[in-house]
């Protein structure tokens, strides 16, 4: 029985660990932005460019990022993305929190502000 459960135990650790790790939380995912302008298409600065969330991927100005890791406190989603820009790559941290109908982005642990949902 112990053997049982241990690999139960195991397979449920893989299992979190690959893909349930890399989705987000359905609440976050679409497309959001700082000035109302960035909802109609894709802007030429960070307050006119959507940021686009999806289960594995979040794109914003200048950025593709893969999720590599999530995790969920409270009102926050906090991400570990490998993020391609400009020719190089590397891991960077994203914060996500819901407060009221704006989403406050945390961006490479810089503010990137308050967006809100396109519709």
């Amino acid at each position: 029985m112990r053997v049982i459960c241990c690999a139960a135990l195991c397979g449920l650790t893989l299992w979190l660990g690959s893909g349930a790790a890399l989705a987000t939380d359905p609440l976050f995912m679409g497309r959001w932005s700082i000035e109302a302008a960035g909802c109609k298409g894709f802007g030429q600065t960070a307050q006119t460019t959507p940021l686009v969330i999806t289960e594995r991927s979040v794109d914003w100005y200048q950025s593709s990022c893969s999720i590599k890791k999530s995790y969920r406190i409270g009102n926050g989603l906090y991400l570990q993305a490998q993020c391609f820009q400009q020719g190089s790559s590397r891991v960077m941290p994203i914060g996500l929190q819901l407060k009221g109908s704006k989403l406050h982005v945390t961006w490479d642990q810089t503010v990137a502000g308050d967006m809100q949902r396109c519709r």
